[in-house]
């Protein structure tokens, strides 16, 4: 069974109880496989990027100096865009906390951009923030959803948590307008029913369609030009999670382990993109359109807009295909919450930074080493010491703002990831509604984190005891 989500706020107090996902996908024996009699098997459906436009009507709460009414989160805003000018990359780190989420830890950049004053950016979502107080014919917000913070809260939940954060803010949320859907199907299918053959049984609305290879091999399809309305994209999922996007916790989606699928099997995600004059044309102009006409959608997209059939020569004759059928059939709206999402891309960072931080280390000592013997061993703890030693300039800065720097790319650490039944998922955290300050960091030198990596080294290991502290180093 896949992962479920079940919300009961009469008897949690308002706060989400997530189900973990057991280990295999309902439908599937023995893995990623097949009945005899069975062409295709959807594995999950949902929307995959969401871009938001809201109206926003902020409540005055401050002046600015000509005394022109303002609220303190844009005057708060205006000081983290002057600092982040004389910061490393031009950003500056905030935080705002709300009920059942966890923190929203996001970079402020220097500038603006297509005339709004502000970019707040963070692994979760992107706004660009216009600083006028009464809606007007520009949106007040354009919000842009991540992938990975879909799946991990759901569609609804995203909204509700939008909402509690222009709330903190200040602002009271007048519309809230979906200006881009990417649709999504993933499906289990046969290899072979994936062939470069596809691109003569499609009956499609478009003149324009792309084909992509890879040694020889089928990759994906595109239907639309690039400034089409609608387009549709349908690729091997798991090659495209390998060499680009690294989302390897789709596997958890799907309810089958990395191994488990086989050459004789491709898993095929069918994507449809709709931008916002074609979104109002199929009847979701507003949240709850979107929220009610999905499956109607979906239904244009695969039976009219775009077809795969098992012939195209003779219309009367053909039929779609069978895996199509399933693709067609399979989209049950939007998805539900998948809680152990950051846990996996957590690891997966660790892992990637840990390899870099090797490759780094390794590379300093072949720099300066050159009178190593033969059989000579050189131990992990051996280099970090050298290092220590051996660059003390800086070894006492303070990093903290560094570290703060770039808790809105890596930080996900107040998410409570579910581990069993019945269970909150996130610790509440009470709404500041004026100007909530940035959590103290306690200052780090490099000294510190030397000695701080030197005890996961050793833990690790199995032993608890911390090397003397590096000669020549700070206090």
């Amino acid at each position: 069974m896949t992962s479920k989500a079940t919300i009961d706020r009469e008897k949690n107090g308002g706060l989400i109880d997530y189900q973990p996902p057991c280990k295999p996908a309902s439908g599937f024996a023995g893995g990623a496989i097949l009945a005899d009699d069975s062409p295709a098997k959807v594995l999950c459906s949902g929307i995959d990027t969401l871009y938001l436009t809201v109206d926003v009507e902020w409540i005055p709460t401050a002046a600015k100096p000509g005394g022109e009414q303002t609220t303190q989160w844009f005057k708060r805003l205006h000081d983290d865009k002057r600092r982040a000018a004389n910061e490393h990359g031009n950003v500056f780190p905030d935080v705002l906390r709300v009920d059942d989420f966890p923190a929203w830890q996001f970079n402020v950049s220097s500038y603006g951009m297509g005339g709004y004053s502000f970019m707040l950016a963070s692994r979760f979502m992107t706004w660009k923030l216009g600083d006028w107080m009464q809606p007007s014919s520009r949106p007040s917000i354009l919000i842009e959803f991540r992938s990975e913070t879909l799946w991990t809260f759901g569609v609804l939940e995203c909204m509700r948590w939008t909402r509690l954060l222009i709330e903190a803010m200040g602002g009271i949320v007048k519309t809230m307008k979906p200006s881009r859907v990417d649709m999504c199907v993933d499906v289990l299918i046969r290899a072979d029913d994936w062939c470069t053959g596809i691109t003569e049984k499609t009956v499609t609305r478009t003149r324009d369609f792309q084909v992509y290879m890879q040694h020889r091999q089928l990759t994906g399809l595109g239907f639309g030009g690039k400034s089409a309305k609608i387009k549709c994209r349908m690729y091997d999922k798991p090659k495209e999670i390998a060499r680009a996007s690294g989302k390897y916790w789709m596997y958890d989606v799907w309810g089958i382990r990395q191994d488990e699928l086989t050459d004789d099997y491709r898993i095929i995600r069918v994507e449809f993109q709709l931008m916002r004059e074609k979104i109002k044309e199929l009847g979701m102009d507003n949240m709850v359109d979107l929220r009610n006409k999905q499956d109607q959608c979906w239904s244009y997209l695969t039976r009219k807009w775009l077809l795969v059939v098992t012939r195209v020569d003779k219309r009367d004759r053909r039929s779609d295909a069978a895996w199509w059928k399933a693709v067609q059939r399979g989209y049950r709206g939007s998805q539900l919450a998948c809680p152990l999402i950051p846990a996996k891309a957590v690891k997966r960072d660790v892992r990637q930074l840990k390899a870099q931080f090797d490759g780094m280390l390794v590379s300093i000592l072949a720099c300066h080493q050159t009178d190593i013997e033969d059989g000579q061993p050189i131990t992990m703890r051996e280099a970090l010491r050298w290092v220590a030693e051996n660059f003390r300039k800086g070894l006492d800065d303070d990093i903290s703002d560094l570290v703060k720097g770039r808790l809105a790319k890596y930080a996900r650490a107040e998410m409570k990831i579910q581990e069993a039944m019945n269970h909150q998922a996130y610790r509440p955290v009470q709404i500041q509604r004026d100007s909530p300050e940035i959590p103290p960091i306690e200052p780090m030198t490099a000294d510190q984190l030397y000695l701080e990596l030197m005890q996961k080294i050793d833990e690790t290991s199995g032993r608890l005891e911390v090397p003397d502290r590096p000669s020549g180093s700070g206090k």
